[in-house]
């Protein structure tokens, strides 16, 4: 019976593991995908930013820099590091803390899984945040591409 439960306690700290690599996997993609949000911002406003300011500079080239302001500051908060962001355990950190408690096997697989799952729960509203500031973002490029356009179109 104990190996069975010894099984069931690093099943349990392996899902917990995955679930944490895959957290770290959707914020690494994230941050790809931003980094061609930033570079379509940046093309937008060399093409049709120059194109549309060429003549004058509009009410609607305005709002549309604002945009672009509003698209790469967004951007670069998603990109930039995030201090408090958790998705790994130091192998010393469990040797210690496992060292004064040697309460076999089992029980670290139980606390490693507990661990885990609260550094997943502490990322979580972090990259939540990330991802709404790509939200907003995307939203800003296609404000400011509509507004060049638009301006551009009505010279």
């Amino acid at each position: 019976m104990e190996d069975g439960e010894a099984e069931l306690e690093k099943l349990g700290y392996e899902l917990s593991r995955k679930a944490l690599e895959r957290q770290e996997r959707t914020l690494d993609e994230l941050r790809s995908r931003t980094a061609l949000l930033l570079a379509a911002s940046s093309v937008s406003a060399s093409f049709l930013g120059a194109r549309a300011a060429e003549s004058r500079f509009g009410v609607l080239t305005a709002a549309a820099l604002f945009a672009f302001v509003v698209s790469i500051g967004l951007a670069a908060y998603v990109v930039f590091p995030q201090p408090g962001l958790i998705f790994s355990i130091r192998g010393s950190t469990l040797i210690d803390s496992e060292a004064d408690d040697p309460a076999g096997i089992r029980e670290t697989y139980r606390r490693l899984a507990y661990w885990l799952e609260g550094f997943l729960d502490d990322n979580q509203p972090l990259i939540d945040k990330r991802f709404a500031a790509y939200r907003l973002a995307t939203i800003a490029l296609l404000g400011q591409v509509v507004l060049w356009v638009v301006e551009i179109l009505t010279q």
